[in-house]
């Protein structure tokens, strides 16, 4: 196993891979890369317990675990010379990995790059639709408020119009009332007249001739057509009295009639309209 993550690149003592720009060091006693860090870490483990100094490999005792590998710059630096040919085989194998690896990550970096070029389009794009879709719905705002204005004043003319055809009506049924009165009492007139000349003609025509009537006799007849003239006068014009009451009392009940439908007729206040509108 050990052999198997020392051929696949991995370092032995933190057991994780070689990473490009990483600092990498080789054991003189097997050939083995580790991390420079690590194998600094272990040398100064060793010293701090006093054991001798040992590949963590291979556990193989040596003086001499230098740093024969260095990759601080991003490529690899290595003096092979004196090297084992399987160290060799090794480093070679890794400066393969490590430009593989540096390949992948251009390849992630281009397909970073494609993929923020992707977004920021999308965004723009998105952005585009954002304002249209703003545009939009302040037109129809503004539709909508231009419509609600309209129709504000087409229910205030038709409240207007409803106000004025109530008032001629009503100035058409007190014209009716009025006539009906004086026609009711110049029918009393004419019923008192009729009277009247019904009394003198019972005084004057009851079979004597009036030149044959004294004094007397005229004036009682003649009071008796007065008393009957103003009785008839008097009852034309408690009847005209009682008409008078009873247009008056038609007319305020008319009155309240229109103020009635005048309120139910009455647009609602703004204040109401808003809120409903705000509901919808």
């Amino acid at each position: 196993m050990a052999d198997q993550h020392a051929a696949d690149g991995v370092c032995m003592i933190c057991i994780s891979s070689m990473r490009l720009g990483s600092g990498l060091a080789v054991s003189t006693a097997c050939g083995t890369v580790f991390h420079k860090e690590c194998l600094a870490a272990w040398e100064s483990a060793s010293k701090r317990q006093r054991r001798e100094l040992a590949c963590p490999h291979c556990k193989s005792p040596t003086q001499c675990l230098g740093l024969r590998v260095s990759t601080d710059s991003g490529k690899p630096h290595t003096n092979q010379a004196g090297l084992p040919l399987f160290v060799r085989e090794m480093i070679e194998r890794l400066d393969g990995a490590l430009a593989t690896a540096a390949a992948a990550e251009a390849d992630a970096k281009a397909v970073a790059e494609e993929s923020r070029e992707s977004l920021v389009q999308q965004a723009a794009e998105l952005d585009a639709r954002v304002r249209v879709r703003e545009e939009e719905a302040i037109r129809a705002k503004l539709e909508a408020e231009e419509a609600l204005m309209r129709a504000r004043q087409a229910e205030g003319r038709a409240s207007s119009e409803r106000s004025a055809a109530l008032k001629e009506r009503e100035t058409h049924e007190r014209a009716t009332r009025e006539i009906a009165l004086r026609l009711q009492r110049a029918n009393a007139m004419v019923r008192a007249g009729k009277a009247i000349e019904t009394e003198n003609a019972r005084h004057f025509t009851s079979g004597r001739d009036p030149a044959d009537l004294s004094r007397q006799e005229l004036e009682a007849a003649l009071w008796s057509a007065t008393g009957a003239f103003e009785r008839a006068s008097a009852k034309a014009k408690r009847a005209e009295s009682q008409l008078r009451i009873k247009a008056r009392a038609e007319e305020r009940a008319s009155a309240a009639e229109a103020k009635r439908r005048e309120l139910e007729w009455r647009p609602e206040p703004a204040k109401r309209r808003r809120s409903r509108c705000s509901r919808t």
